[in-house]
């Protein structure tokens, strides 16, 4: 029987070990220089540029024409005026009073009327705000009033002269324009104590953003 050699076999089978775990390291290196060398990102992109702008608004009044020897078209042959009132503190965001309107001499039994235009110059809608029960929109004032003020009816239409009912809260978008009829008028039985005497009629159009859409 041959003699072994237990010395020599064992060194063969850790040189073998050794050159397997060498040639696995060596695969592993291979293959994070590979991966390091093959992976690549391309990119691209699209890019939008938009301006973003806040609107206005502006309430403005007229009483007159222009030229009222020859009128114009409504609105362009209008006088139109911002009217501007005291500064309000109600949150409202613009106020429009126009000026005096003639309504002189009166005497019991009698019915006049004006007319008054209202126009939203800004870019925004607007809704109106007016109620002739509320003094803040309609009031009388002056030093010498009369016991019992005449009446006071105000009608609107469109521009195109479909009725506005009510004036409050009525969506004036930007361009468009109301014409406003004021109407005085007092009774047949109109008291004596009312003569001689005289009023401030004050009307305020107020124009707000509040609850309004800008779609």
């Amino acid at each position: 029987m041959a003699r072994r050699e237990p010395t020599r076999i064992l060194s063969s089978v850790r040189a073998r070990r050794l050159h397997v775990v060498r040639l696995a390291l060596a695969a592993l290196v291979v293959v994070g220089i590979g991966s390091a060398i093959t992976v690549a990102a391309w990119t691209d992109s699209v890019h939008f540029d938009t301006t973003v702008s806040s609107g206005t608004i502006e309430l403005q009044g007229a009483v007159d024409y222009l030229d009222p020897t020859n009128p114009g078209t409504v609105p362009d042959g209008l006088d139109w005026q911002e009217f501007p009132g005291a500064p309000a503190d109600s949150g409202l965001i613009a106020r429009f009073v126009p000026p005096a309107i003639d309504f002189q001499n009166f005497g019991p039994g009698q019915t006049r009327s004006a007319t008054v235009w209202l126009r939203n110059a800004g870019s925004l809608p607007v809704g109106m705000v007016f109620d002739p029960a509320d003094p803040a929109s309609l009031s009388w004032s002056g030093a010498n009033l009369f016991p019992d003020p005449p009446d006071v009816v105000v009608t609107a239409v469109d521009r195109n002269n479909t009725p506005v009912l009510p004036i409050e809260g009525w969506v004036l978008r930007g361009g468009d324009w109301l014409t406003v009829t004021v109407t005085v008028s007092t009774p047949s039985d109109w008291a004596q104590e009312n003569e001689g005497r005289a009023g401030s009629l004050e009307l305020i159009f107020q124009a707000t953003t509040d609850g309004v859409t800008t779609d």
